[in-house]
Order: C-alpha cells, then sequence, then structure tokens
C-alpha cells in the first residue's frame, strides 16, 4: 500500500508506503532531495531520464509485533516528472526471454529490470505505456501462469 499527497503549487509530493517503494522518474536535472529513504539515482540508456526510488517502510499495513507510524517523505518534482506506485507482482512474475528457460520453471523479472523498463521508456507517451508494460510482462511470462496481482500507476505531474 502507498499514500501519496502531491502539491502542486509547492511542486513536492509527500509519500508513505508499506513494503513497496515509490519511483520518480525525471527529465535529467538535478535534484534537492533531503530524505535519507532517496537511493542512489538510475539513469537511461541515453542519460536523458533518471530515476528515483524512495523507499517504503518496511512493515505490513496490519496488526504486526512493531506497531508504529509510517514515515512521511517528501519529494520535489519538475513538471513533466512521472511518479510509478506498483505492487510487487510484476517484479515477481516468473518467466524468461525463452522457452527453454521457462521450461525450467523460469525465473523472477525482479526489481532492476522493471526499473529499466521504466526508465528507457520515459520518452513514451503516458497513453503507452500500459502497452509497452503488458507486452512486456505477456512476453516474459510466456506459458507460465501468472502468479499474483500486477498493479502499476503511473501519473505523469
Amino acid at each position: 500500500m502507498a499514500i501519496i499527497n502531491i502539491n502542486h503549487k509547492q511542486k513536492n509530493l509527500s509519500f508513505s508506503g508499506a513494503n513497496n517503494p515509490l519511483y520518480l522518474i525525471s527529465k535529467n536535472k538535478e535534484k534537492e532531495n533531503h530524505d535519507e529513504n532517496v537511493n542512489k539515482r538510475l539513469y537511461s540508456k541515453n542519460k536523458d531520464f533518471s530515476l528515483t526510488e524512495l523507499k517504503g517502510d518496511r512493515m505490513p499495513v496490519a496488526i504486526h509485533e512493531d506497531m508504529r507510524s509510517f514515515q512521511s517523505h517528501k519529494l520535489s518534482y519538475n513538471n513533466g516528472d512521472r511518479i510509478y506506485l506498483f505492487s510487487d507482482g510484476f517484479a515477481d512474475q516468473f518467466g524468461g526471454k525463452t522457452e527453454a528457460v521457462r521450461k525450467t520453471g523460469g525465473k523472477k523479472f525482479k526489481y532492476k529490470k522493471f526499473k529499466e523498463l521504466l526508465l528507457n521508456s520515459s520518452d513514451t507517451p503516458m497513453n503507452d505505456k500500459k502497452e509497452i508494460l503488458n507486452n512486456e510482462f505477456t512476453n516474459w511470462k510466456g506459458s507460465l501462469e501468472q502468479l499474483d496481482d500486477v498493479c502499476v500507476i503511473g501519473i505523469e505531474l
């Protein structure tokens, strides 16, 4: 689960998440982000875009042993930046590039490949992004069964 609050006047957003992060993809301009949960940035192949990962808290949205408040993180953005919130279904899906790999049970898609997919298709209009994600997921999964729900929400700011 993730919750965001977007302040268009101040060009920033607040984010709280349970286990899953938020990804911010920007045209390559350095940002002033002072949150300690911002990981090292990744860059697209042509270095035109960067991906900033803002980690959620490592705890569930449920009653459990270590009950504490979720942290709220603030991040600035520019017009045209995109944010992505998602379930773990895409990254955890088993499959492979070839049918031979899939016949052995496949391997997970993983978050690194998911980040690269989002980042390297950054110049694609948002209307076409759904088709790119669907095609990649279907090709990766092949004939293997889908394991989990898959939810990806992309917002252009």
